[in-house]
């Protein structure tokens, strides 16, 4: 079996950071898919778990002989195309543009979520504030920016609503301490929905293709 991963260039290089995040994606959807987890599979390729950690997120820029063994580790192997830059974004920008907002707002209440944040000192940016200026995306998550000074507030609001944080080790929300001044992934999950300090690459990248379009 195979699995794809598109190579665009742009001003004759390659776009390493966007790479690295597709790459990544397709190793997480297609590990996932096959029910491993990332022990297993770092078991099965002969690495170690900490490295296909890295690999899934983006952050490290993976040697092809390590591509190479992970994906053979799911029974597959990676193929490489080249296409148009950008082609990728509009073909989804398209997709989601016939999704209705009801939809692309997923199951979470999120008026409530941001009625909840009360005084916290704050700015929502993301794919919650895109959508609301008629950007056609998908919403799974409340980004948010605050100042050092206030994470100290927003460690107690975390603790009021009983946060759980995400784990990179095991791909999950568990229960931990919620304190973003304690070293960790800073996204959190509560009853009424997601939020996070950080922004999504996949989203950013959807948003940077819609505004350049906006302007030609």
């Amino acid at each position: 079996m195979a699995a794809g991963i598109t190579h665009r260039r742009h001003d004759g290089g390659v776009s390493d950071h966007g790479l690295r995040h597709r790459l990544g994606e397709l190793l997480r959807a297609r590990r996932q898919a096959a029910g491993l987890s990332q022990d297993v599979l770092a078991r099965d390729s002969g690495l170690n778990q900490a490295l296909v950690s890295r690999v899934e997120r983006g952050v490290v820029s993976p040697t092809v002989d390590t591509v190479e063994r992970l994906f053979a580790a799911l029974g597959l192997q990676l193929r490489v195309r080249a296409e148009h830059l950008d082609a990728h974004l509009d073909a989804e920008l398209a997709r989601l543009s016939a999704i209705p907002v009801a939809m692309r707002l997923g199951d979470y209440d999120w008026p409530y979520l941001v009625n909840q944040l009360n005084d916290l000192p704050h700015v929502i940016e993301g794919p919650l504030a895109a959508l609301i200026q008629d950007v056609p995306i998908t919403v799974d998550a409340l980004d948010l920016v605050l100042a050092a000074e206030d994470l100290a507030a927003f460690d107690a609001w975390l603790q009021r609503h009983s946060a759980v944080r995400w784990s990179e080790r095991w791909q999950e929300f568990r229960w931990s301490n919620p304190d973003p001044r304690i070293d960790g992934p800073l996204r959190w999950r509560v009853t009424f929905g997601e939020v996070r300090e950080l922004e999504d690459p996949t989203a950013a990248g959807l948003l940077r293709r819609y505004l350049i379009r906006s302007r030609q």
